[in-house]
C-alpha cells in the first residue's frame, strides 16, 4: 500500500520501522478505502434502481407483446374464417 511507510536500514544493516509513520500509513490507505467502499455502494444502489425501472419497462413491454399477438390472431382466425366461407360458397357454385 503506497501510504504506509516502508523499512529503513540503520547504520549497522538493521531494518529500522517507523510505527507511527506506519500506523498513519494504515489509517491513511483505510479512510481511502472507506471512501471507495461508499461510493461502490450508490453506485450498487444506482445501478439497482435502473434495473429495476428496466425489469418493470421489460414487464411492460412483453404484456404489450402479449396483447398485439392476441389481436393478431384473432385477425387471423377472422380471415381464415372468412376464406373458407368462400371456397364452401365456390364449391356450391361448381
Amino acid at each position: 500500500m503506497p501510504g504506509i511507510a516502508g523499512r529503513t536500514v540503520d547504520g549497522e544493516g538493521r531494518e529500522v520501522v517507523e510505527l507511527g509513520a506506519s500506523q498513519r500509513g494504515i489509517v491513511e490507505e483505510l479512510e481511502k478505502a472507506h471512501i471507495y467502499i461508499g461510493q461502490l455502494n450508490r453506485q450498487i444502489g444506482e445501478l439497482n434502481g435502473a434495473m429495476k425501472t428496466k425489469d418493470q419497462q421489460v414487464t411492460e413491454l412483453s404484456e404489450q407483446v402479449r396483447l398485439l399477438n392476441e389481436k393478431v390472431m384473432q385477425e387471423q382466425q377472422k380471415t381464415i374464417a372468412a376464406l373458407k366461407a368462400e371456397v364452401a360458397e365456390l364449391k356450391q357454385q361448381k
